[in-house]
This record gives C-alpha cells, structure tokens and sequence, in this order.
C-alpha cells in the first residue's frame, strides 16, 4: 500500500490570481490518496474561502516578502524593507517549523518566489523542499528585489530538491537552478462548451455592448506588465479604418494601476468603441465564448492562463511574444504572434483578422485541440505530483511522465 505523504503548501497570500489559481488547482486534484495537504497562509481571502470545501487545514501565519511587490515599495526605499524582513524572521520561520513537526509534514511545498519562511522552516526541520516559482524576479514591473539576482538564485537552490516553473521562458531566468529545474505547464478543467450567442447576450444584458460587432478583448488583471497602453494604440489604429470592431478591457486591478488605465482611456478622446468593464464576477468561460479575440498584450507572461481559457473555448488569440506564450502558439497556424511594444504590428494582426474571421475561427479550434491534448488540470496536477515524488525521495516511472514536464536528471 502506497504511503500517504502530508504536504505543507505556503500560499503567498489569498487572493485568486493566476498563480493562486493554479495552487488551488493542484490542492483539488491531487490524489488523495498518496498526499494529504495542508496550507499555511497569510490571511484570510478567496483562496482560504475556496479551501473550505475540500475540507484542508489552514494555518494563518505572518510572512514578510523577501521579493516586496512594486506597489507596496512605492516610495520605500529597500534597506527599511530589508530590516522589516530579517527583524521577525526567526519567529516567523519557527512558527512555520512548528506546524512542520505537529503535522508530521513529510514535504514543504512553496508558492512563488516571493516568500522565504517556508522553505527555511523546511531546512531547519530537515524536510524536503519544492519551490513552484512562477514569476521572474528581474525585468518584472510588479516585483521589487531586494537582493542580487545571483543570491535568490543561491537561496533557492540550496533551500529545495526540486523547483518547478510554468514556461521554460521563466526557468530562463533561474539559469544557475538548472540541475534541479521542472518545466510544468499550467493546466485547467476544460469547460463545458457554451452556445457563444447565448454566451454574448449574457454581455450584452448586462453592459449593454453592441452583439454585432466584433469583440477584441484583453482579459486578466490590471497590471503594469499587461501593457494595456500598446493594446489601446493597436485600437485607435483599427478603428481609424475599420469600425467593425470593440474593443474590450475585462479585469480589475489596484486602484493606483486602474486609475492609470483610466488615463490612457481619456487619452482615446471617449472613443465609444473601447470599453474598460471593470471585474467579471461570474464564470470566465462565459466572456471566453462571447468574445470573438483574445489578445494578450504583455511585456512580460510566465505562461498565458487565459490563452489557454480562450482555447479552451476555441477563441482564436493573438499574443505578443512575451515569453509563456511562444511556448504553446505556433505563429498561424494555432494562433498569431506579434513583438511586445508594437501596436503598428498588432493592429495589422487585428485587422487581419477582421477580414479573414474564418482563418481565426480555425486557431480556435486548433487551440481547443491542444489544449484537450496537453494543458488538462490532470495532467498538471500529475506533473507536480511526479516533482513532489521525485522530491520524496520516489523515482516514478518514465511511461508515467508526460511529455510536458522537462525533469533535470
């Protein structure tokens, strides 16, 4: 009979953003019959409230940031931050490394980089460590670093087994993690297929947008590294020649980015056909059906959680090359790829387009077939739990290994 290993997850906050998303993901598939989880989180949030039904124990524990995110350094310079980290480290890692022992925790699980107190409480406990990191720490507008590139790399890598990221594009980044590197792409529930004009009415009752044009959307939160600007630009170029089109801002934000959003919209003269909606508060595979393009605008993607929600939907997407994406869309053939900062360029891709939706609508559907094929919650959730295994110290075999993980010898 197959042990059943208890695994401590070190949830960086609680919201349910994209890596939140997939942390919840992974604690609802697992199989519980070889992993017993357990969750320590800072605070109280949509994940914890998400938790309550798979009945796993969480733990409320202070954490510190030892990579603050840029919102809260704003106007702080890094020593004061720096002080703040190490002056309650001790007791928050102890804290850590006591539920550690009453738990009879057998594996310390990390959820991004930006938190350390887990993989500490590991060490001094003597268990293994697996770091999912799913953002780089440099060239990345939402973080702050406090230290060298080379010493996070150093920590990291002397604190874990095994450190998972979702896009060889992120363990880029982590060059010198290399021996102990897991490429792990992010997987989800494939919806149930939706009538897309039942789909759009849903939109259309509730903002009143016009069913007969063709919906052009960027879905995800309000984040500097989205670059909502070059998105606007690329739509004040189509429209100057063709109104076939809206142009859609769904998801929410700080107040501070959304305000900024709100200027770059008033830079547009009130162009009627871009329209920022604000929060979705249902399910996402509703707007997925009811748009007609998904575009991506980042700078920066780890991976891309909503292309794959929109192929999951057989919504054609055009993204810039930032990184997750190039990864998963072949240039059309599933999707188009276009420079990151060039709106010139996605403008002609969006009017592209609008003038031939058949070829797009055939992406789609070779999106859907990918996605069916590779990007599953169970094949995700199999993925890690073959990292945390190999972690334990199990060597799974090579016929139960997907194609998707990349595991270093």
């Amino acid at each position: 009979m197959t042990p059943v290993n208890r695994v401590l997850f070190i949830a960086h906050d609680a919201s349910l953003f994209g890596a939140q998303r997939m942390l919840l993901t992974l604690l609802q598939g697992l199989d519980r019959s070889r992993f017993e989880s357990h969750v320590v989180a800072p605070w109280t949030g949509a994940f914890v409230d998400a938790l309550s039904p798979l009945s796993i124990p969480v733990d409320l524990r202070q954490m510190v940031r030892w990579v603050p995110s840029s919102i809260e350094m704003k106007g702080r310079h890094k020593l004061p931050q720096i002080a703040r980290l190490l002056a309650g480290l001790r007791a928050r890692v102890w804290a850590v490394a006591r539920l550690i022992e009453r738990h009879n925790i057998d594996l310390v699980f990390t959820n991004t980089v930006t938190v350390v107190e887990g993989a500490l409480a590991a060490h001094i406990t003597q268990k293994p460590h697996v770091w999912h990191i799913h953002e780089p720490v440099y060239d990345n507008d939402e973080l702050t670093p406090l230290l060298p590139a080379f010493a996070y790399e150093k920590v990291i890598g002397d604190l874990s087994k095994a450190v998972i990221f979702p896009s060889a594009a992120v363990a880029h980044d982590y060059r010198r993690l290399e021996s102990k590197t897991h490429i792990v792409y992010n997987g989800l529930r494939l919806p149930t297929r939706m009538d897309r004009a039942s789909a759009r009415m849903t939109l259309v009752q509730i903002y009143g947008l016009d069913p007969l044009k063709k919906w052009i959307a960027v879905v995800g939160a309000v984040q500097p590294r989205k670059d909502h600007g070059t998105f606007l630009e690329a739509a004040r170029r189509v429209l100057a020649v063709n109104r076939d089109a809206l142009f859609l801002i769904i998801g929410g934000g700080p107040e501070s980015e959304v305000a900024r959003l709100e200027a770059l919209l008033h830079g547009l003269g009130g162009e009627p056909q871009v329209i920022r909606l604000g929060q979705w508060p249902g399910d996402i595979n509703v707007v997925m059906h009811a748009i007609d393009l998904l575009v991506i605008s980042s700078q920066q993607e780890s991976f891309g959680l909503t292309m794959i929600e929109a192929f999951a939907a057989a919504t054609p997407v055009l993204s810039t090359r930032c990184g997750g994406p190039q990864e998963i869309i072949e240039d059309g053939i599933n999707g188009r790829l276009v420079p990151i900062k060039n709106p010139m360029a996605m403008a002609n891709a969006i009017l592209d387009f609008l003038t031939d939706p058949a070829t797009a609508l055939a992406w789609g559907a070779r999106g859907r077939d990918l996605t069916q094929a590779r990007f599953t919650e169970e094949a995700y959730v199999q993925n890690i739990q073959l990292v945390m295994q190999l972690a334990l110290g199990s060597s799974p075999t090579q016929d139960k290994r997907s194609k998707d993980i990349q595991v270093s010898a």
